[in-house]
């Protein structure tokens, strides 16, 4: 994740997205990573993969509020929570 975050820094989102992809099969319960994808998908103009992503952060911890509030953002419905 610490390395994500300074590709993303460096706006190197190829590099960032690739780091990210492995945090999730490392840990696929975190949230971070699927929000991360979501917020490189909505800075270069995809708002629909970016909803995907957020909606993948959520499945993962109901309550990820960063998520929550990035769908909130782009005008989707919000996951429910439990």
């Amino acid at each position: 994740m610490r390395l994500a975050d300074l590709a993303r820094k460096r706006k190197d989102y190829i590099e960032a997205r690739a780091y990210l992809k492995t945090a999730m099969l490392h840990d696929p319960r975190r949230p971070e990573p699927y929000y991360w994808l979501g917020y490189l998908c909505e800075a270069e103009g995809d708002p629909r993969q970016a909803a995907h992503y957020y909606y993948m952060a959520c499945e993962v911890h109901l309550t990820y509020q960063p998520a929550r509030d990035a769908l909130t953002r782009l005008g989707v419905t919000s996951p429910r929570t439990r």
